[in-house]
């Protein structure tokens, strides 16, 4: 059956001699979907001669076939073929749908005065990661807080082959006080700078992202505000999100693993990065914490993980925030399919991947346990036990 279609008519005879289509089309630039971070895709749309679906935000070259498909009412897109050049329905589109960027921070005027103290204040930062020691580093990393706030400041920071890993390499041997300073200026420098962002993450980041990540394990909250604060900064880049929230990384597992951890002002921060990802509700009457675990139930009635242990981390971080906080609740949908699944575990009936280890074992027990004692009546866990006997 052939595929029901509208193709669109604009101005086609003003266009059929519009430029030749670009030999290598740019697809470093991503766009990721609004509301799956992890779904991420080249803003320029990269046509071939089958129709492929144009995803919101992307950038359409001129000299495409282009129709309305009438059963999804997506844009779909290809080369033209000899066929479609005989035809006059064809439509030419080169709009851009950019989203809007975010807010620069105005540069003020440099003198020699800053720059001096700039340079100086680097040159020591370097010195003190080599190993070096010095009276004058806390100074440094004063001077480093005072102006990373500045765009050319923060841009030249970002653009530096080397000070970000210094900086790092500070924190890494240091107290928290120290490491504090060190991730304000690094959060500092990248804030409401899409240049300076743009510019870190086209380098290698992976080490340096590896060790933020594994500070957030730290036990002071204020070091914890502090890194969390530079992803605030990294997720308003695509391709930022597509490479750490794919894979390994999955930074956004480890976001949700810490949160019980964190103290209300961190938790805060942590739900400004959550927000910008629209993975929870806008600010409401509701605490945090009831925005988080509403989040958590609706990612299980959607079955919306990659593997069991990922699975796993979501369900037990769920149980820490209902213990923490007495008051909230399982929704009736989360609570039915609660019912479902620890019922399915618990009789054997669950699909398993591979071997089923002690761990799967105890898993299982614990869910089965928890959908009584944190999200419904223990005294039906009792019932359910003597019914077993």
């Amino acid at each position: 059956m052939r595929l029901s279609t509208l193709t669109l008519v604009i101005l086609a005879s003003k266009f059929l001699a519009a430029e030749p289509l670009p030999v290598n089309f740019q697809t470093s630039e991503l766009i990721c979907s609004p509301t799956d971070p992890t779904n991420c895709y080249p803003k320029l749309f990269v046509p071939t001669h089958q129709w492929q679906p144009i995803q919101p935000g992307q950038d359409i070259p001129g000299g495409l076939h282009v129709r309305l498909n009438i059963d999804t009412l997506q844009k779909e897109a290809k080369l033209l073929d000899s066929s479609d050049e005989a035809t006059n329905d064809l439509v030419i589109v080169a709009e851009s749908q950019d989203p809007s960027p975010a807010p620069a921070r105005k540069p003020h005027k440099l003198d020699m005065t800053n720059i001096n103290s700039f340079d100086s204040a680097l040159d020591e930062v370097q010195s003190a990661a080599n190993g070096a020691g010095s009276d004058s580093l806390d100074q440094a990393l004063d001077v480093l807080i005072d102006l990373s706030h500045d765009i050319e400041f923060g841009t030249k920071l970002a653009s530096d082959g080397s000070a970000f890993s210094n900086l790092n390499a500070i924190a890494a041997k240091s107290s928290p006080p120290v490491q504090e300073k060190v991730y304000r200026i690094i959060g500092s420098s990248l804030r409401n700078n899409p240049e300076a962002i743009a510019t870190f993450v086209d380098k290698d980041t992976k080490e340096l992202i590896g060790s933020w990540i594994k500070q957030l394990d730290t036990s002071d909250n204020l070091v914890k505000k502090r890194v969390l604060g530079i992803f605030h900064q990294l997720v308003t880049n695509a391709r930022f999100k597509y490479q750490y929230f794919n894979g390994d990384f999955d930074l956004l597992s480890k976001f949700i693993d810490i949160y019980p951890k964190l103290n209300k002002s961190t938790k805060t921060r942590l739900l400004n990065i959550l927000e910008d990802l629209k993975l929870v509700d806008e600010p409401s009457s509701e605490s945090d914490d009831s925005r988080v675990s509403n989040y958590i139930q609706a990612k299980f009635l959607k079955s919306d993980f990659k593997t069991e242990d990922q699975f796993k981390l979501y369900y037990q971080t769920l149980v820490e925030i209902h213990q923490a906080d007495k008051s909230l609740q399982g929704s009736k949908a989360f609570v039915t399919w609660l019912d479902e699944e620890s019922g399915k575990r618990q009789q054997g009936l669950k699909e398993r991947d591979g071997l089923y280890s002690n761990a799967d074992k105890q898993f299982d027990k614990d869910m089965l346990e928890t959908r009584h004692t944190v999200f419904g009546n223990p005294n039906a866990m009792r019932k359910h036990f003597d019914d077993e006997l």
